[in-house]
């Protein structure tokens, strides 16, 4: 029989798939796995906004689609697989923080695959070059350092803004695929004390949101970031930084592996730190938890035999291939493991990062919400009114969650 896996396109899951899928070949010879790996615009249309699609057995499901799909029961519950038949070491070598998105009371629809949250990653050699450091103290008065606040972050980016040597100081993911430009407005909003809602209505259009939103477009408006960083996602942006394209960046944590692969340009030469903080009482150090996990569509022809492949990946030889191929492994003994550290130093600091993470709101409006601040995001950046643009997704947001449409 054969089971098909529905991915969305990372060359680090088909490197890790590849080989799991091997693996399980090896123990399942009755059973044929066969990958289908699309975009994550395209992936989302197939099983959140139109599907889901009759053919997929196996769905890798990013957490943010996850109230919407338990809502309108297009998953399999796991609990009975997992009470019975669990992956070794299930729940305790798995944080509550790769846990919780995909559950919802006693039920289980998911088991953690990918994860990584957002982090600051600089270039080492530049902001330690002695030269780099007496100029800089020259123009802003201070040491040349990884950015403790926002504002640190923009100094930093000017400084290694040099535009007659076509250099730019930062690499944003700002592609509007309803994830980057909403990701970092959240990160952005966040570490300025702000929320996204609060009493059940919209409360982004703060004085923290303003200031969320005036930052993230400034860097583009004042020419710190490369303006082609408007066509590149989380991943592509990854790779421009890994090529030497900028100075600092923040983006998910398996980014610094990229960067410490042996094709990157920058091997070697990167540093990370927690993502930077908001100025004054409300700045704080946040970043970003959303992750991917393994899922079954009610409509699989054959459940039993999805799990089996599911427990596979979910094993920890399984885990620790995904850290080997360029994925983020989800296990704590993964991140724990001696080899794995020296190989990949970002793990060092995994659980310390999970401490200080947030999620998206676990509502089943939340794609509608997020397709508003997607949009908000994109028609500021094309420069319609800040203001205007953020007092229309606040009331957008608002009539979602009281059950009504703006027209």
């Amino acid at each position: 029989m054969a089971l098909r896996l529905l991915v969305r396109e990372f060359e680090g899951f088909r490197r890790s798939f590849a080989d799991q899928i091997a693996a399980f070949a090896a123990s399942h010879p009755e059973i044929e796995v066969i990958p289908e790996f699309y975009p994550i615009e395209q992936v989302e249309r197939m099983m959140v906004t139109d599907g889901p699609e009759p053919w997929i057995d196996v769905f890798l499901c990013s957490t943010d689609w996850l109230p919407q799909l338990i809502a309108a029961g297009r998953l399999v519950s796991l609990s009975r697989y997992l009470a019975h038949d669990p992956p070794p070491g299930w729940p305790d070598d798995w944080p509550l923080s790769l846990r919780g998105l995909q559950s919802q009371g006693d039920a289980v629809y998911g088991v953690a695959y990918h994860d990584g949250p957002e982090v600051l990653l600089y270039r080492r050699d530049w902001l330690e070059d002695s030269r780099e450091r007496q100029a800089f103290a020259r123009r802003f008065g201070q040491e040349l350092k990884p950015p403790e606040t926002w504002a640190d972050f923009a100094q930093v980016a000017h400084h290694f803004t040099r535009p007659n040597e076509g250099r730019f100081g930062a690499v944003v993911g700002a592609f509007p695929d309803g994830h980057n430009l909403v990701y970092d407005f959240l990160l952005q909003l966040w570490s300025r004390g702000g929320e996204v809602i609060q009493q059940g209505r919209a409360s982004f259009h703060s004085d923290a949101g303003r200031k969320a939103l005036d930052y993230y477009c400034d860097l583009f408006d004042e020419g710190l970031v490369n303006p082609t960083c408007r066509g590149l996602d989380s991943v592509r942006a990854g790779a421009a930084f890994a090529a030497g394209e900028g100075a600092i960046m923040w983006n998910w944590i398996g980014f610094a592996l990229t960067a410490e692969a042996f094709s990157s340009a920058v091997r070697g030469r990167v540093g990370l730190a927690p993502i930077p903080r908001g100025e004054g009482s409300a700045g704080r150090h946040v970043t970003l938890n959303t992750y991917w996990v393994l899922t079954i569509p009610v409509t699989s022809a054959d459940p039993d035999a999805a799990w089996q492949f599911i427990r596979h990946l979910a094993r920890p030889e399984m885990d620790r291939l995904t850290a080997l191929a360029g994925g983020h492994a989800v296990r704590r003994s993964t991140w724990r493991d001696a080899d794995i550290q020296r190989r990949f130093p970002p793990y060092r600091m995994v659980e310390a990062l999970h401490r200080q993470a947030r999620t998206l709101p676990a509502l089943p409006q939340y794609p509608a919400i997020n397709a508003v601040l997607n949009t908000m995001m994109r028609r500021a950046l094309d420069g319609v009114g800040r203001e205007g643009c953020l007092q229309q997704a606040a009331e957008e947001v608002s009539a979602i969650l009281a059950g009504r449409s703006e027209t």
